[in-house]
């Protein structure tokens, strides 16, 4: 069978992406690459580059393809390979100790985790055999000025997992006498490393405004610039706490409302039952979310008690709880480790209280939330778009995945205030707060990598305003300086869902009304980190200590596309002022651009499966209700750095016309959509 010009641009893409991160192909489920580390050596930013600018001319020279699968494709490899390069220019992974240790860590990590067709036993002696290697070019390579925060995040993980391979590996199922060899000989190598860069200088890791411009627009089709995005977040974050302390008081005028948080987490199951709450909510979900989506129950979800080959490491890393599927290799069901509490341990009975399983478990990961997306995406006809959202091991595949990923699982937590009875008032009060912490964290994205604020501000904001729990601000900040623009896409992208299906409501009431949406009373999203304090910058992370349950926001990993509607019930009676939140799937085989009047055009046409006799209003709830959704971001190029930070300095780039292979980039972000019925 001819294979078309896009189809093999798209293996070549695919081949570049998995020999450079050889580590996400184990996450996705790809064959072929779970013997391999990644390069590390001192020509590997050259060699990448040159396959970079290769790829970019092949897409420059490609015709445009008459599937709209094959259009979605073609913009988010432009996008990725766009990025990578502007990484190289100005932020290279090769000088951050944490890329190393987290490489190492989680390249043995998905091998062990639970998967349809376990790894073979061979390849885990491989990797484990590579890491001595692959540590000592890391070496070679680190000696400039770097955040402090990332080198003792790299020293911690590393003495983390060194203490792993030579103890509680051997509790593994799959463990063999083997791996005892390598494995010893990895966590020598990881001491070493540890020793190497602990006199690393400092340096600031604010990425610059010109880059995370860049990451804005091309990852997260965000059309406002950095200090118009912190504008909008610092205006919600100080709406957001006045209607906090509204809500509270009228609940309970004689306690403010971090007391009322505060009690929510004396509320839980005993230690026995601790397990089947989470079973019990999940399916309590996906019963109540059943009337606004339609919820993936023809794939399981298994909730176990953490192995206790984890129990330990899962403490010192962001181990994921729930973690995406592997798109290639997904099987009938995906696992969802709970660290069960022992009889001494209070703190993490705590954390397990019913509003936490509820929110976060139960509707975030769970039920309508990743869990859905994630099938929703598996099935998309976009072969990049099915794989974008996986969690690997620093963070998602593609960064441009993110808006939507996060931006669903939040307005997956928030769609159930129009379920009846799901919440109870305090815990209506929880999903504002976690809202607020939404606008929180897009506001410290934006001023930490401006270079507005240091560590040590982020730190005292996360504390002193934000709320974050004392234990947990080290490693969420540590976390958002690594990984730029990973914080604002939960804030902005549940705006956007929510805009999206503001409007899509207007249409369907045939109104001519302003599609901007009513002030909101009592919504409010779930946030988390997006990259994180181990060796990822995922979702799910099992709690590592007994904290403030909610000072962590969810964050989990996943999926390209949006689970499909049905029917919009009317908002509960007990929801002040609701606010028209946004669609929950996209509005069929049409591009939706920054400029929103392209999806207001896609509204009013008719769908291409509607009969002609429907009128109009039908006619979309049934386009609706049976399409499916990719949203994948894509904006023109803009390379710069600033001078002073971490990385290479360069001279400001305004456009990159002149770079080879991504000349034909688009100046206007852009979100494309693509059915996943039609072509």
């Amino acid at each position: 069978m001819n294979r078309s010009a896009v189809e093999e641009a798209i293996d070549a893409f695919l081949d570049f992406h998995l020999a450079f991160h050889p580590t996400n192909a184990s996450f996705m489920g790809i064959d072929g690459y779970d013997d391999r580390l990644p390069r590390a050596d001192a020509s590997a930013a050259v060699a990448e580059r040159r396959c970079l600018e290769d790829l970019g001319r092949k897409f420059d020279s490609l015709p445009e393809s008459p599937s709209a699968a094959e259009r979605v494709d073609v913009r988010l490899a432009r996008a990725e390979i766009a990025m990578a390069l502007a990484a190289l220019e100005c932020r290279p992974r090769f000088l951050n100790p944490a890329w190393y240790s987290g490489e190492a860590i989680f390249s043995i990590i998905a091998l062990l985790l639970p998967r349809s067709t376990p790894a073979a036993a061979e390849h885990v002696a491989a990797r484990l055999g590579l890491i001595a290697d692959f540590l000592a070019a890391g070496r070679a390579r680190l000696g400039e000025p770097t955040p402090r925060a990332w080198v003792e995040r790299a020293r911690r993980e590393a003495a983390a997992f060194a203490e792993f391979l030579l103890g509680d590996l051997s509790l593994h199922p799959q463990w063999t006498a083997a791996w005892a060899q390598p494995a010893a000989a990895a966590a020598t190598a990881l001491g070493e490393f540890a020793r190497a860069i602990e006199s690393l200088p400092d340096a600031s890791p604010a990425c610059g405004e010109p880059h995370l411009e860049l990451l804005m627009r091309l990852a997260h089709g965000l059309a406002q610039t950095p200090r118009q995005a912190l504008r909008e977040a610092e205006a919600a974050f100080d709406r957001l706490t006045h209607e906090l302390t509204a809500m509270a008081a009228r609940i309970d005028p004689a306690r403010p409302w971090q007391r009322q948080l505060d009690d929510l987490s004396s509320l839980h199951p005993s230690r026995d039952d601790v397990l089947a709450s989470y079973c019990r909510w999940h399916g309590r979900a996906v019963e109540a979310g059943s009337a606004l989506v339609t919820p993936a129950d023809d794939y399981g979800l298994d909730f176990r008690p953490l192995d206790p080959a984890w129990r330990k490491i899962a403490k010192a890393l962001y181990f994921l709880s729930y973690r995406s599927p592997p798109g290639r290799r997904a099987g009938t069901g995906s696992v969802y480790w709970v660290a069960t509490p022992t009889a001494d341990d209070a703190a993490l009975l705590r954390a397990h209280n019913t509003a936490l399983v509820k929110t976060v478990h139960a509707v975030h990961h769970g039920s309508i939330g990743h869990h859905t997306q994630n099938a929703r995406a598996r099935a998309s006809r976009s072969r990049l778009a099915a794989i974008a959202g996986t969690d690997c091991a620093s963070g998602l595949a593609f960064l441009s995945a993110g808006t939507m990923v996060e931006g669903w699982a939040c307005h997956a937590v928030d769609l159930l205030l129009e379920a009846p009875g799901f919440y109870t008032p305090a815990e209506a009060l929880l999903l504002k707060q976690m809202e607020r912490r939404n606008a929180a964290s897009a506001m410290l994205d934006i001023r930490l990598h401006l270079g507005e604020w240091s560590l040590e501000e982020a730190k005292r904001f996360y504390r002193d305003d934000a709320g974050f729990a004392p234990a947990r601000i080290e490693a969420e900040v540590t976390r958002n300086s690594m990984f730029p623009a990973s914080r604002l896409m939960y804030r902005f992208g549940v705006e956007a869902i929510r805009s999206l299906r503001s409007q899509a409501k207007a249409q369907l009431r045939g109104s001519t009304a302003s599609r901007r949406p009513s002030p909101r009373k009592l919504t409010a999203s779930t946030v988390t980190k997006m990259h994180r304090p181990g060796g990822i910058a995922s979702h799910g992370a099992v709690p590592s200590h007994g904290v403030a349950v909610f000072s962590k926001l969810p964050q989990v990993g996943v999926g390209g596309c949006t689970p499909k509607p049905k029917n919009d019930n009317a908002d509960s009676s007990r929801i002040d002022r609701p606010t028209a939140r946004v669609a929950e799937t996209a509005m069929g085989p049409t591009a939706l651009g920054m400029i929103w009047r392209t999806m207001r055009r896609a509204l009013r046409a008719p769908s291409a499966r509607a009969a002609s006799t429907y009128s109009r209003s039908l006619r979309l709830r049934n386009w609706l209700r049976t399409s499916l959704a990719v949203l994948i971001q894509v904006s023109a190029p803009m390379m710069a750095t600033r001078s002073g930070t971490f990385g290479r300095s360069r001279p400001d780039i305004s456009s990159t016309s002149g770079r080879s292979g991504i000349d034909s980039m688009i100046s206007v972000a852009r979100i494309s959509t693509i059915s996943a019925i039609s072509r």
